[in-house]
C-alpha cells in the first residue's frame, strides 16, 4: 500500500459551499475566538489529565511505541 496520499484541495466555489455547510450544522458550531484562543497543545495537557508515563505512551509516534 502506498503511503503517499494525494490532496485534492477543494475549488474556491466548494470551498464556500462546505464552508455554508459547516456552518448549518446545528450540532457541531464553529469555535469562537475565545474558544480557539484557551485551545493548548496536547503535550502540554495531557500530563496533567493521564499522568507522565501515560501522556509520554499517547504522545509517541505510530510506530515507535515500546
Amino acid at each position: 500500500m502506498s503511503t503517499k496520499r494525494k490532496i485534492q484541495i477543494p475549488s474556491n466555489a466548494e470551498d464556500k459551499a462546505l464552508t455554508l455547510a459547516a456552518r448549518a450544522d446545528a450540532d457541531n458550531p464553529p469555535l469562537t475566538a475565545r474558544e480557539l484562543a484557551r485551545m493548548r497543545p496536547a503535550r502540554e495537557v495531557l500530563p496533567k489529565l493521564v499522568g507522565e508515563e501515560t501522556a509520554r505512551a499517547m504522545l509517541q509516534p505510530r510506530g515507535q511505541r515500546d
